[in-house]
């Protein structure tokens, strides 16, 4: 047995000769024992990896291959070997091996080879009918067996899934292989194996990676109504987007499936169909994106079918493309022309010119132009994220000038209650506001990340001078906090080579003549500061189409479900929970935030696998949420589902400890999406006799 020797040799970095052990490995393929085999596969595969490029003769031929070439042949052909581990572990090392020259690829994927040179209508990868049968039933005698079977399957379709991204980029390649995902997908779809993995592997790898079946070019209608129908009971958002890349892909194919996919008969009308059908709706999506570059397809829908495109334009317009049908079909609102962009500058100048206004004029114009900002953050989605980022930083100078007009604001002890809590309020919500244009958008000019950074250091000021005025407790940490961020800021405006305005460089002449900044001093340097400069207003956005906020979808569960969640008093229960979340800086930092009946939450961290990137910026959220019962719960509860995003390793928030931070976690989150109600009914628990 000098084959598991050889593989020592290997791990222990032993160089061997390949002129004098490459046949003799070759010819271990064939031995009898399986342990043999598996090793050989191994040694093929390392020596094809370090050497990739050398010329070795095929079969005592004149012809000469590459050595990773002859390697993956090899390892192809080790794919229909009797034993299951062998096939398993041929399977498994074919994912890895990314230098196989896209000739020789595309050869063996045109009936070549891991084929026994049997040909196979769309499936010419492997022995088809071992990992995906036909029959069905009791195929083993032993469910140990029937497993083992099962799980050499699923390798299969990991390498698969493994080796597609990698050849997307050659269009010769993708062309050739991609009839071999869609059919093992779709088999692995109907087998009681493969539902969840070939699902996950090939369909969603590849619509994730860009290289999506609406990227591929299929020579044939055939696998097309194949395709339609199978994609159905699988999620539905990728579903979508799915779909309208075949659609914009293969207009004359679909143009030949219009009767069939919307059954129109030439001369009896049919039922017309509910648009509230998901089956319906996504074979519309497919052929209303065909008909975009296929203008003999509108003739052929009816009457009703140019009514539900109506309907889809208004409430998909993101999948839907716009057709000229004329004016008695065209949907109302599309050729209006919008001067959104215009609008989003106009707003900001009105701001930026009310430097020498009353406060109240400044207040009230605030106050106008947040209004204006989140109506046009609804209007235009492409200017939302720049809308909603200008709007909040208007909403932060209107909170900033409302404390500062306050009259006694730095004695609240002479303020009523509820003049106190009012101005408490917006101390919190200050913070909170700028703590999310701090870290909620991304691609933002150096000018607005500096106007940011100077809006949350007056924050911070403002809140140090407030506390130390009004509270007996300790403000150290607070000093702490705004001496940091100052230097941050300062350290930020030098790399950038950008200039502070008169408030930061008073601040930052002020404090670099203490000795001690204890918070008393710091305080007293501030106080004057923050009365005689206003806050400054937002510098000009550039790039007002390139900037990027954090956000997310709950998909499931549903706002209005009407599913009750029973569980016994003191246990847990599993929520399904789907969501999309968008340009999140970290994923790391994404957390399921629960929220009790009792007004206690709880911050879960997702496991890692089930996030997953489903394009440029944006993931998908696919886990269970264990709810819990207190045994003091008498009756059904409504709890909070939401996804938050937790920064409270990112930022010096010495605030928390004090009293003026609320205890739940609001100043070291960002709230992603509104709750989602669930519905949680414990039951009794009953003890025994």
């Amino acid at each position: 047995m000098l084959w598991p020797f050889l593989s020592v040799f290997r791990q222990r970095e032993v160089k061997l000769s390949l002129k004098r052990t490459r046949h003799s490995v070759c010819q271990a393929l064939h031995d009898d024992y399986q342990c043999v085999r598996e090793v050989a596969l191994n040694l093929i595969k390392v020596a094809a990896m370090m050497v990739t490029k050398r010329l070795v003769p095929i079969h005592d031929s004149d012809h000469h291959v590459r050595l990773v070439d002859h390697a993956f042949s090899q390892i192809c052909n080790m794919v229909n070997d009797i034993s299951v581990r062998v096939r398993t572990k041929a399977a498994s090392l074919l994912g890895n091996m990314t230098s196989v020259s896209e000739r020789f690829l595309a050869q063996t994927l045109d009936k070549k080879l891991m084929s026994n040179m049997r040909n196979r209508p769309y499936c010419t990868y492997m022995n088809y009918d071992f990992f995906f049968p036909t029959s069905r039933g009791n195929d083993h005698a032993h469910e140990r067996a029937r497993a083992m079977v099962a799980s050499a399957r699923m390798v299969y379709v990991e390498a698969l899934g493994q080796m597609m991204p990698q050849r997307a980029k050659s269009r010769q390649t993708s062309r050739q292989s991609i009839p071999v995902p869609v059919v093992l997908s779709f088999n692995g779809w109907n087998d009681d194996f493969l539902g969840l993995q070939s699902a996950d592997s090939p369909v969603h790898i590849t619509l994730r990676v860009g290289t999506s079946y609406g990227e591929i070019c299929l020579a044939l209608k055939g696998p097309l109504p194949l395709i339609s129908e199978e994609l159905l009971p699988q999620d539905r958002r990728s579903i979508h987007r799915c779909l309208r890349r075949l659609g914009s892909n293969h207009p004359i194919l679909v143009e030949a499936l219009v009767p069939q996919l919307l059954l129109i008969h030439p001369y009896f009308d049919g039922v017309e169909p509910s648009v509230q059908d998901g089956e319906y709706i996504c074979k519309l999506i497919l052929v209303l994106n065909a008909a975009v570059h296929c203008p003999t397809i509108v003739p052929l829908l009816e009457q009703h079918t140019l009514r539900h495109y109506a309907y889809l334009r208004d409430t998909m317009p993101q999948l839907v493309p716009v057709l000229k049908l004329g004016e008695d079909w065209q949907p109302t609102g599309e050729a209006v022309a919008t001067n959104t962009l215009r609008f989003l500058r106009e707003s900001m100048e009105k701001v930026a010119n009310l430097e020498r206004s009353s406060t109240q004029m400044r207040l009230t114009i605030y106050q106008i132009v947040h209004s204006d900002l989140v109506k046009l953050a609804d209007i235009d989605p492409e200017l939302s994220p720049a809308a909603h980022f200008a709007a909040l930083y208007t909403q932060c100078m209107w909170l900033f000038n409302k404390i500062l007009s306050t009259r006694n604001w730095l004695t609240p002890s002479s303020l009523s209650v509820q003049q106190s809590g009012a101005l408490k309020s917006n101390v919190d919500q200050l913070l909170r506001n700028t703590f999310r244009l701090r870290h909620a958008f991304t691609n933002l000019s150096p000018q607005a990340e500096a106007s940011i950074r100077n809006l949350r250091v007056r924050t911070l000021a403002l809140q140090l001078v407030y506390v130390v005025h009004g509270s007996t407790g300790s403000a150290l940490g607070l000093c702490d906090n705004f001496l940091e961020h100052t230097e941050a800021l300062h350290r930020y405006l030098t790399d950038e080579k950008l200039s502070g305005d008169s408030f930061l460089e008073t601040v930052f002449e002020e404090l670099s003549q203490l000795e001690e900044p204890r918070p008393g001093a710091v305080a007293r340097i501030l106080q004057p500061l923050l009365i005689s400069h206003p806050v400054p207003a937002l510098s000009p956005i550039t790039n007002p189409r390139e900037i990027r906020m954090c956000s997310a979808e709950i998909l499931e569960p549903q706002p209005d479900s009407e599913v009750i969640y029973k569980l016994s008093a003191g246990l847990v229960v599993g929520v399904p929970l789907d969501a999309e979340v968008s340009h999140i800086p970290n994923p790391s930092t994404l957390r399921i935030r629960v929220a009790y009946p009792d007004h206690s939450t709880h911050l879960v961290v997702p496991p890692k696998s089930h996030l997953r990137k489903v394009g440029p910026g944006t993931y998908r959220l696919l886990t269970t949420v264990l709810v819990s019962a207190q045994v003091s719960w008498s009756e059904a509860c409504q709890v909070g589902l939401s996804l938050v995003l937790d920064l409270s390793d990112q930022e010096v928030l010495a605030a928390r400890r004090h009293s003026v931070a609320k205890a739940d976690d609001s100043a070291t989150t960002i709230q992603l999406v509104k709750p989602v109600k669930v519905l949680v009914w414990p039951k009794v628990i009953r003890k025994g006799v």
